[in-house]
């Protein structure tokens, strides 16, 4: 909840239209998708990359568009 606070913040200060929005966090989101795919190495752990906010951060931002 915090997080999409403070997204909707950035976007009031920039004036952006509600789809210019939905697109900035679509492309956001999947940018974050391919660095957790590009990150995994296989033979080890992938829960660091699973619950890092970096590359986390795809599935709040579709909840978000």
């Amino acid at each position: 909840m915090l997080l999409a606070t403070v997204i909707r913040k950035i976007f009031n200060r920039l004036n952006l239209l509600r789809m210019q929005e939905s697109v900035v966090l679509m492309v956001l989101s999947i940018l974050s998708a391919i660095a957790m795919t590009l990150l995994y190495v296989i033979q080890q752990d992938p829960s660091y990359l699973y619950y890092a906010i970096g590359t986390r951060i795809f599935a709040f931002l579709f909840g978000e568009c």
